[in-house]
């Protein structure tokens, strides 16, 4: 699970990221 939390993590700034350059 703490594995699982850490990809979501990063998913989620990668996500956010994409979303400031747009």
């Amino acid at each position: 699970l703490i594995i699982l939390t850490a990809v979501d993590h990063v998913y989620i700034n990668y996500g956010t990221e994409l979303t400031s350059k747009l």
